[in-house]
């Protein structure tokens, strides 16, 4: 087995945008690798043939989106440029210009824009959330027509309805708790704007469909819980509830968890029949409604289109990093852009103790090798054993990586992802106890040589973790939160994330309680030396979750490190600029190997 090299990452390609031409039997879609000299990524336009499974890559600079329009496809480029492309000869030529960065646009009569907000200072005019630079909202410039300000919160996302002339724009209602969205149909004949909902739901996804009616997923605030399961809901053009279906899965965005995509791309499409990503314990699904048939096989689903009563879908297949599939009954894979790298993968094996879990276990094996736990973000997320950068190259320097689904991740019910109130204990216990059934079933793990590591609710538990339990030789905290009661102020969704999974408490109400769930007031219990990684522009949780914890150790004499990325923002990760994508891979490497390896 060939080891997976640190500089290997910028060969991985993501895909987004599948827009099928149905009666060609193509599949355009848009491919993004990294440029390491350039410190950039590269968007490439492709056309797949789905007959023959030839490709051929369309020459537009910067493509970003893709719609259709009348015989042909219009795309949007970098620079700010609507080109539309011939079927036919593959030519493009110049549609039209636009002066601002559009977030999302559909075509018919009318040309529908919603531009992107820049982050911005917070000042007293405006409502601080807009500005966190996390999500971009915007509003709606229709061709032709002055930008329309739609009142109660910004535009969060909008689903046009051809047949019908009309499009349902779901807004966010911002520095509420908790934090809700209005739901607004408007009339592209009239331009009239006509509220449906308004202060009751927390939607996924929303659909207009031919009849008129209102197709979402969404959790209804005045019964469920925001982080619940989302119900799909069925209601009228004037709001009147006709349908609430629980449909045994999920509909959260986050999905199953890896380093290799970028949560780009529509959840949910309509043509005759309505389309979601779901997610169960078994992956992420294209649910159909109202078939209520579940295509399962497919893991961190970010793009998918119709084709000929079935899909095709971007998402990652095994231990494949993310290809074009066909999906029926079963799962054709269409194109090859990864395989390269896809074949030097560790198959991760399951161990199914009290909870589900996987091990990878090292390409070159020895008499005792260190071990690495790892922990993802959300909470409400879900390891699969899918390809994860950051899991495979640890496999490939020497050690045994073990990842599993603690209480509060998603696809196995509410029950499963309740953690309110015991949001770092719970998980804590549960972990500890999967880890001993690890050790138990690999004797030839060293039992003195296990790192932790984990990212944002990971970096939060990790940090959690080293307060407890001094079993761990090192760990890497990422762009975690380390107070309870200052991300509750100080976080994009502090008022609701902290508030929720506070069990419906204040900082105010609830001190001790607070205070006992942040790992910073617990700092003088740490002896494991930790290397802390966060974005400068993290406004999830902020950077001064790490700073707190790396004076904290710094002050107590305990061995620690920081490294700030500038200009980066939560999910650098995935999407950060690759020379800080290929820093952090290195540190981890350097972290562990000092701690876990040299000297033994």
């Amino acid at each position: 087995m060939v080891k997976i090299r640190i500089e290997a990452f910028q060969d991985i390609k993501t895909f987004t945008e599948v827009t099928v031409i149905e009666d060609r039997n193509e599949v355009y879609y848009i491919t993004t690798s990294m440029s390491l000299d350039k410190n950039t990524y590269v968007n490439e336009l492709w056309c797949t043939n789905l007959l023959t499974k030839n490709s051929q890559k369309l020459l537009l600079e910067s493509p970003s989106l893709i719609r259709r329009g009348d015989n042909g496809l219009l795309v949007y480029t970098g620079s700010h440029t609507i080109y539309k492309i011939n079927l036919t000869d593959k030519s493009s030529h110049v549609w039209d210009k636009v002066n601002q960065e559009i977030l999302d646009f559909e075509y018919d009569d009318h040309l529908m824009y919603q531009f992107s907000v820049k982050e911005n200072q917070y000042d007293s005019s405006s409502n601080a959330y807009k500005h966190m630079g996390l999500k971009s909202y915007g509003k709606f410039a229709i061709r032709g027509k002055e930008s329309m300000d739609l009142l109660g919160g910004d535009v969060y996302q909008f689903n046009y309805n051809k047949t019908l002339k009309k499009a349902l724009v779901v807004t966010f209602d911002l520095g509420l708790k908790p934090i809700w969205n209005s739901i607004y149909l408007l009339d592209l004949k009239t331009f009239e704007t006509k509220l449906i909902s308004k202060e009751q739901y927390r939607v996924g996804d929303a659909l207009l469909l031919d009849n008129g009616h209102i197709l979402m997923t969404a959790c209804d605030m005045k019964k469920n819980s925001r982080n619940d399961d989302k119900s799909l809901i069925e209601m009228d053009m004037d709001g009147q509830v006709l349908k609430v279906s629980d449909c045994g899965c999920s509909f959260e965005e986050m999905g199953v968890y890896t380093d290799c995509h970028t949560f780009k791309g529509k959840r949910a499409k309509y043509k005759k029949k309505a389309a979601f990503v779901s997610v169960d314990k078994d992956g992420e699904n294209i649910f159909e409604w109202p078939t209520r048939r579940s295509l399962v096989n497919l893991y961190s689903i970010d793009s998918f289109d119709f084709y000929k009563d079935a899909y095709i879908a971007v998402g990652l297949k095994g231990t494949d990093l993310q290809e074009l599939y066909y999906l029926t009954d079963d799962c054709e894979r269409i194109t090859d852009h990864n395989q390269a790298l896809s074949s030097l993968a560790l198959q991760p094996k399951f161990l199914d103790g009290s909870m589900p879990g996987w091990v990878i276990e090292p390409v070159v094996k020895t008499e005792k090798a260190p071990a690495v736990l790892v922990i993802h973000g959300g909470p409400k997320g879900m390891y699969k054993p899918a390809f994860s950068f950051d899991l495979q190259v640890l496999a490939s320097k020497g050690y045994y990586v073990i990842f599993t689904n603690p209480p509060g991740s998603d696809g196995y019910g509410n029950d499963y992802s309740n953690i309110r109130g015991v949001f770092g204990s719970l998980p804590y216990k549960e972990l500890m106890t999967y880890l001993d059934e690890v050790l138990d079933q690999y004797p030839q793990i060293d039992k003195s040589r296990i790192g932790l590591m984990g990212g944002s609710y990971g970096g939060y538990l990790t940090n959690y973790i080293i307060t407890r339990t001094d079993r761990f030789k090192a760990a890497i905290s990422a762009r975690g939160i380390s107070s309870m009661i200052n991300s509750f102020m100080s976080s994009d969704i502090g008022f609701e994330y902290v508030y929720e999974y506070m069990d419906g408490k204040t900082p105010w109400s609830h001190r001790k309680d607070f205070l006992e769930a942040s790992p910073l007031y617990d700092c003088e219990l740490i002896k494991t030396p930790t290397l802390f990684l966060h974005g400068e522009k993290d406004k999830r949780c902020h950077v001064t979750e790490s700073l707190n914890m790396y004076h904290a150790l710094t002050y107590l004499g305990i061995e620690t490190g920081i490294r700030i990325f500038e200009d980066e923002g939560h999910g650098f990760v995935r999407s950060g600029q690759p020379r800080h994508r290929l820093e952090r891979y290195q540190l981890m490497i350097t972290w562990f190997r000092k701690h876990l390896q040299e000297g033994i």
